[in-house]
């Protein structure tokens, strides 16, 4: 009988965490308007909005397109820019290469995303060797920003 109660608090502490894990308890539909949701139909077919947040004052929403987890940013329903994650080991040769070219060249890459926006697009690299971390913007062409 113990170990039957015990084996329930152990289920019922699983099943709220996998609860609080539910990506869906960050979605509030009433933040997207009818023109937010047409700009992600028109930019992002197929997309599925996935989750709403707040974040450095803008509203954010997220998505699933094209098989990635893609963050759009909007201030006052204004488009601003959307970003994704990229695997260092998916870096087009050109910007690898840049970062070649650059006294980081021994830094390791911490972090990679890229960022569309309509001045264009880039990716954003962190890399960092000890204690020293740099950011660096590049275009998918390998042009330094």
């Amino acid at each position: 009988m113990k170990r039957l109660f015990l084996f329930s608090i152990l289920l019922a502490g699983v099943i709220v965490t996998v609860s609080a894990c539910d990506k869906n308890d960050d979605y509030n539909p009433s933040l997207i308007t009818e023109s937010l949701k047409s700009f992600i139909n028109t930019s992002y077919n197929d997309a599925r909005i996935v989750g709403t947040d707040y974040e450095r004052g803008l509203l954010k929403i997220e998505i699933i397109h094209e098989k990635k987890e893609k963050d759009l940013y909007f201030e006052n329903g204004q488009w601003q820019y959307t970003e994704w994650d990229v695997r260092a080991t998916d870096l087009p040769a050109a910007v690898t290469a840049a970062i070649a070219g650059t006294e980081y060249a021994s830094y390791r890459i911490d972090d990679a995303d890229y960022i569309q926006k309509s001045s264009g697009d880039y990716y954003l690299i962190e890399l960092e060797q000890g204690n020293h971390e740099v950011r660096l913007s590049i275009t998918p062409q390998g042009v330094l920003l």
